[in-house]
């Protein structure tokens, strides 16, 4: 069989079991959209295993996905009922025999590894490590180890395939495959955005700057960082607006009141296709400690809006310096320069961002990604 033919296989046959523990909204949910669509779309056959908690709200990615006809098993349990949903994996695999598991995040890779043993190929994807607490360490470390059980692990950046191998895996064990965007249609223009978001008066009068930050609201994402950096722009008629919610959020308010730059936030919450409406903004911003390939920035760069992030885990794998303003982590009188660089020389900013969108066709395209998953699949034993 000739190379070519052989990939038409790969991409025409098969069965993927994508298990996930998907929460409300957030890059690795994207993700798996993305890349469970596309796989369809190619010929494969795809379902998808859902880890979701008892008494909380079904996660919205879930509902996407079966409105495009991929089947979804929603395993829900109450909390740290590890047994019960290892024997649920098991089951459903049994039924629906795989061609390969595919687990996204630390619950799923530590399941999937220590349950279903050499009965299936098993892929995983490391989306990235938040760091933090105690509990979310211990965590890591046991993902870390559960990735030796698996024939094959793809990371989303360079950084985490240097932390892998600090961690003790074979380098010829880890394959780079960096997310990518998938277009979904237009998007709104600046007026239609903020309408949507209801950016009305003053917030989104056209004297207004707008920074838009989207994300979970959590310790790595470093919303904190941003708002301090806020506090050094009060000359400025400069607005955040904040698109997420997370467990740092009561923290970032109360850092706000304490630097008085409460009135010049505004948060609306976690609003599901938040990527598709960025045209709102002057500028995103992405504050982050950690990253793997932040999902936001592949959205920011589609939209063609001019970015300021931090040059942490895969960012600079996605961007350059002809293509954003860089800035160190945790480092808000540095991020409140460049905030302020790309305001003073809009025709810049906007050059930068032009220079963006094409890198972002050029490299991140979804065949490519697909053609990266197919060939990993076949390494480890699949179609």
């Amino acid at each position: 069989m000739t190379p070519a033919s052989a990939r038409e296989v790969r991409r025409n046959g098969g069965h993927v079991v994508h298990v996930i523990a998907p929460g409300e909204f957030g890059g690795l949910e994207r993700v798996v959209e993305s890349l469970a669509e596309s796989q369809r779309a190619r010929g494969r056959t795809v379902s998808v295993i859902a880890l979701t908690q008892q008494g909380m709200r079904t996660p919205p990615l879930l509902a996407i996905l079966r409105s495009v006809g991929i089947e979804v098993h929603e395993v829900t349990s109450g909390g740290r009922a590890y047994l019960s949903q290892a024997r649920s994996i098991r089951a459903l695999c049994a039924r629906i025999k795989p061609t390969i598991v595919h687990s996204h995040g630390y619950l799923p890779d530590a399941l999937v590894s220590f349950t279903l043993g050499d009965r299936y190929s098993k892929v995983t994807t490391v989306h990235g490590f938040t760091g933090g607490s105690l509990r979310n360490r211990a965590y890591e470390r046991l993902q870390l180890l559960s990735f030796r059980r698996f024939d094959a692990v793809a990371v989303v950046s360079n950084a985490l395939r240097t932390r892998l191998m600090e961690a003790g895996l074979q380098d010829n064990r880890i394959t780079v495959i960096r997310n990518a965007w998938r277009s979904t249609g237009d998007l709104p223009n600046r007026k239609e955005a903020r309408k949507l978001l209801g950016l009305s008066e003053p917030a989104g009068s056209p004297s207004e700057t707008l920074v838009g930050w989207v994300g979970r609201v959590s310790w790595e994402k470093g919303l904190d960082v941003m708002v301090e950096a806020l506090a050094q722009l009060r000359d400025l008629p400069c607005r955040l607006v904040i698109l997420g919610d997370g467990p740092d959020l009561d923290r970032s308010r109360k850092l706000a009141q304490r630097l008085n730059v409460t009135e010049g936030i505004r948060h609306l919450g976690a609003i599901q296709g938040a990527g598709k409406l960025l045209r709102a903004f002057d500028l995103v911003a992405l504050t982050s400690r950690t990253e793997g390939t932040p999902m936001i920035l592949l959205e920011a760069m589609a939209a063609e809006v001019p970015i300021v992030a931090t040059s942490v885990g895969g960012v600079p794998d996605v961007l350059t310096p002809g293509d954003a303003r860089l800035v160190p982590s945790e480092d808000p009188v540095a991020l409140a320069k460049m905030i302020r660089d790309i305001l003073a020389d809009g025709v810049s900013a906007q050059t930068r961002a032009g220079n963006a969108r094409r890198r972002l066709a050029n490299l991140f395209d979804t065949d490519s990604w697909i053609d990266a998953y197919d060939d990993l699949y076949a390494r480890a034993g699949g179609h």
